[in-house]
C-alpha cells in the first residue's frame, strides 16, 4: 500500500513541477511589470531620464535638423519638402536644453514615478480610481520663456524667410505673368521682395507677441486667448516694393497689354484694312499708342493702379475700379499710325519698276488718286510728290477708321483682377482680404480645435494644462471614448477592463495567497502520500519542493539568465545591423538605430536580468524553504532517535518508544 502511495506521490511531482512554475512566473510578474515601484526603480537604475535627454532626445533632434523638417510641399517649389537650418549643430543644442530646462529629468522620474504608483494598482484591479499628478501649469511659462529664447538664438525668423516665404514667392513669381499685373518676377527679386515685405523682424514680433499670449493663457494668468498676426502693415510695403520691381523690370508694357489693347480690339477689332492695301493690326495700334505717351503717364497710371489695388485688398476700398482717360494721347497715337500706314504704302510702292510710257504714268497717277496701289512709279515727278495723294488718303483713312473708334477710356476693375487670381488658383479672394484686413487671429477656440476633435475631451486637456489639475480615471475614460466613437464605436482600449477583473485575481495579494496555498496543498499531499509519520511525510514534501524549485531556479537563474540572455542579446543586434545596413542602402537616417544598437540592447537586458532575478528569487526562497524543511524533519528525526528506550546492564530502560524508529 505504501509503495502505491508514494509511486502517486513521485507522479504528482510533475504537476507541482508545473504549478509551481506559473507561480514562479506569477510571482515574477507582479513584482516586476506590475509593480510600480520595480519599474520606477529601473527607470532610475538605468539612468534612463538622464539618457532620455542626453541621447535619444539628441540623436531624435540632430536627425531631424540636419535632414530638415519636412513640411507640406504644396507650399514650396518643386522637389523642395524641408526646412533646413543653417546651423543645425546650435539648432540641435538649444532645443535640448530647452527640453530639459521645461522637463528636467528630477520632474520626469517624480512625475513618472507617481504616474505609476497611481495608475498600476488601477491596472490590478485593486483600485477602481487613479489620479497623476502632472503640474503642467508649472511648466507652461518656464516653456514658452525658453521657446522665446530659443527661437532668437537660432535665428529662426531668417530659417522661414530663407526656407519658405522666399521659395513660395518664387513659386508664385513664376506664376506672375498670368497673375493681376501680368509680370514675369525674376527668383532673385521674388526673393529680395519677400524678404522686404516679410523681414525677419517683422516675423519676430508676430512670432514672440503670439508666445505671450499662448504662455498668459496656458499658464492660467489670462481666461481669454486673442493672439493676432496683422498683415494691415505690409500691405503698403508692398505696394511700394511692387511698384519699384515694376519701375525696374520696365513694366510698362502690361498696362497697354492688360487693359488698352482688349478695349482696342474690342472697339477696333484685330485688323484693320486701309486704302492702297494697308492693313494696321491692334499690336500695332497698341504699340502706336505706347509711343505717344510719355513713361510718366504710364507710370503714374501702374502705381495708381497698385494703390489701388492695395487698398482694395485691404479693405480700406470696397472698389477696385481704376479708369484711366485715353482721349488726350489720341491725336498723337494717330499721327504714328498715319506714319507707320504711309511707310507701309511706300515700302510696298518702291518696289515697283519705272513706267515705261506716258499711258501707264497717267495710270498710275491715277491710281494714287482713288486709293489703290499702281503698277509702276512716275519718273516725271520727284517721289514725294507722286506720293502726296496717298499721304493725304492714308491720314484720312486713319483718322476716320481708326482715330474716330479709338476707346476713350480703359477701367481695371474686380473682373481682370479675379480672372488673373483665378489663373494661379486662388479664387476666395474675400477670404484673403479678410486676412489681410483683420489679420489671422488664434481663439481659444482655435487651440481647442488643435488639441482635440472632441469638445470635451480638448476642453479637459486644456483644463490639465492650464490649472495643473492631475489625469484622472474620467479623463482616461474619455480619451478612451474618443478614437472609439471615431472608429464606429470600436474600443481598443475594452481589453482592459477584462484584464483588470483577471488581473485583480491573479496577481496581488489575493493572487500570491490563491498561488502559494495551492502550492502548500499540493506538497502536503505529496507528504502525506509519500510518508507514514509527520517528519517523513515533511521530508517527502521538503524534498519535491527542493527538487522542482531547483529546477526551476537553475532553468531560470542560470539558463535563461545566462545563455538565453546572450543569445536574444546576440540576436536583436544582428536584427538591428540588418535594420541599419538597410537605412544606409536607402539613405534614411540610422542615429537612432544605432543608439539602439550600442545603448539600449544594455540597458534592456539590464532591466530583463532584473526582471529574471525577480523570478528567481521566488524559486530560490521556495528552495530555501524546503532545505529548512527537510533539515527541521532530520533533526527532530535525530534528536528522537537518541530518545529511544534502550536497556541497560542492569535491565532498566531509557525512557522513549521504540516503535517510533519501525515508522521511519
Amino acid at each position: 500500500m505504501i509503495v502505491i502511495r508514494r509511486l502517486i506521490a513521485i507522479l504528482l511531482i510533475p504537476i507541482f513541477l508545473l504549478w509551481f512554475t506559473a507561480s514562479t512566473f506569477r510571482s515574477g510578474i507582479d513584482n516586476t511589470l506590475f509593480d510600480d515601484s520595480f519599474l520606477a526603480g529601473q527607470l532610475e537604475e538605468q539612468d534612463f531620464y538622464n539618457w532620455l535627454h542626453d541621447d535619444l532626445i539628441r540623436v531624435a533632434l540632430d536627425e531631424r535638423v540636419t535632414n530638415g523638417v519636412e513640411v507640406d510641399g504644396s507650399f514650396l517649389p518643386t522637389g523642395q519638402t524641408t526646412i533646413e537650418f543653417a546651423d543645425p549643430v546650435t539648432t540641435r543644442d538649444e532645443a535640448r536644453a530647452l527640453l530639459r530646462a521645461t522637463f528636467p529629468p528630477e520632474y520626469l522620474q517624480e512625475t513618472t514615478s507617481q504616474a505609476l504608483a497611481g495608475f498600476m494598482p488601477y491596472v490590478r484591479g485593486e483600485a477602481d480610481d487613479f489620479e497623476i499628478p502632472l503640474e503642467l501649469n508649472e511648466r507652461v511659462s518656464g516653456f514658452f520663456a525658453g521657446v522665446e529664447n530659443t527661437y532668437l538664438k537660432i535665428g529662426l525668423a531668417d530659417v522661414l524667410v530663407d526656407e519658405l516665404i522666399t521659395p513660395v514667392a518664387i513659386q508664385s513669381a513664376s506664376d506672375f505673368t498670368e497673375g493681376p499685373f501680368g509680370l514675369v518676377f525674376t527668383p532673385e527679386q521674388a526673393g529680395e521682395a519677400a524678404r522686404e515685405i516679410a523681414p525677419p523682424e517683422w516675423i519676430d514680433e508676430q512670432v514672440l507677441s503670439t508666445l505671450t499670449a499662448l504662455d498668459l493663457y496656458l499658464s492660467g494668468q489670462s481666461d481669454t486667448l486673442a493672439a493676432n498676426i496683422s498683415f494691415k502693415d505690409r500691405v503698403p510695403v508692398a505696394a511700394d516694393v511692387t511698384k519699384r520691381v515694376l519701375t525696374e523690370a520696365n513694366a510698362d508694357q502690361v498696362i497697354f497689354d492688360k487693359l488698352i489693347k482688349p478695349q482696342i480690339t474690342e472697339k477696333i477689332g484685330q485688323l484693320t484694312l486701309l486704302s492702297y492695301q494697308v492693313t494696321i493690326g491692334d499690336d500695332e495700334i497698341t504699340d502706336a499708342y505706347n509711343r505717344a505717351v510719355p513713361a510718366e503717364w504710364v507710370n503714374g497710371h501702374i502705381n495708381a493702379i497698385i494703390d489701388n489695388v492695395a487698398a482694395y485688398m485691404s479693405k480700406e476700398s470696397d472698389s477696385l475700379a481704376y479708369t484711366i482717360d485715353l482721349s488726350e494721347p489720341i491725336d498723337g497715337a494717330v499721327d504714328v499710325i498715319a506714319e507707320l500706314a504711309v511707310a507701309k504704302a511706300t515700302a510696298e510702292i518702291n518696289t515697283l519698276f519705272t513706267c515705261a510710257s506716258s499711258t501707264e504714268a497717267q495710270n498710275a497717277n491715277r491710281a494714287i488718286v482713288i486709293g489703290g496701289l499702281p503698277d509702276c512709279t512716275d519718273s516725271n515727278l520727284p517721289l514725294d510728290k507722286f506720293l502726296s495723294p496717298l499721304v493725304s488718303r492714308l491720314t484720312d483713312d486713319v483718322k476716320s477708321s481708326i482715330g474716330r473708334n479709338f476707346p476713350t477710356s480703359a477701367t481695371y476693375d474686380e473682373s481682370l483682377f479675379t480672372s488673373a487670381l483665378a489663373g494661379q488658383g486662388s479664387t476666395n479672394l474675400e477670404g484673403v482680404r479678410d486676412k489681410i484686413a483683420n489679420g489671422i487671429t488664434i481663439t481659444d477656440d482655435d487651440l481647442l480645435e488643435r488639441l482635440s476633435e472632441q469638445a470635451e475631451t480638448a476642453e479637459a486637456i486644456l483644463d490639465i494644462i492650464r490649472t495643473g489639475r492631475p489625469f484622472t480615471l474620467a479623463d482616461f475614460e474619455r480619451f478612451r471614448g474618443e478614437p472609439a466613437t471615431a472608429r464606429d464605436g470600436v474600443d481598443s482600449l475594452e481589453s482592459i477592463d477584462m484584464f483588470r477583473g483577471i488581473f485583480g485575481l491573479a496577481f496581488g495579494t489575493v493572487g500570491a495567497a490563491a498561488a502559494a496555498a495551492m502550492s502548500l496543498l499540493l506538497l502536503f499531499v505529496i507528504g502525506r502520500l509519500g510518508g507514514r509519520a509527520w517528519t517523513t511525510r515533511l521530508i517527502w514534501a521538503a524534498s519535491a519542493l527542493i527538487i522542482v524549485s531547483l529546477i526551476v531556479w537553475l532553468a531560470i537563474g542560470q539558463i535563461i539568465s545566462g545563455a538565453g540572455s546572450d543569445f536574444v542579446e546576440s540576436r536583436l543586434i544582428d536584427v538591428i545591423d540588418e535594420r541599419i545596413a538597410s537605412a544606409e542602402y536607402r539613405g534614411d537616417p540610422t542615429g537612432m538605430l544605432e543608439l539602439a544598437r550600442d545603448e539600449g540592447v544594455t540597458k534592456a537586458r539590464g532591466v530583463s536580468e532584473a526582471i529574471i532575478s525577480e523570478f528567481a528569487s521566488y524559486a530560490f526562497l521556495w528552495l530555501a524553504g524546503g532545505v529548512i524543511a527537510i533539515m527541521a524533519s532530520i533533526a527532530i528525526n535525530v534528536s528522537r532517535f537518541g530518545s529511544i528506550k534502550r536497556y541497560s546492564p542492569t535491565g532498566h530502560r531509557f525512557w522513549g518508544q521504540a516503535t517510533d524508529m519501525a515508522d521511519r
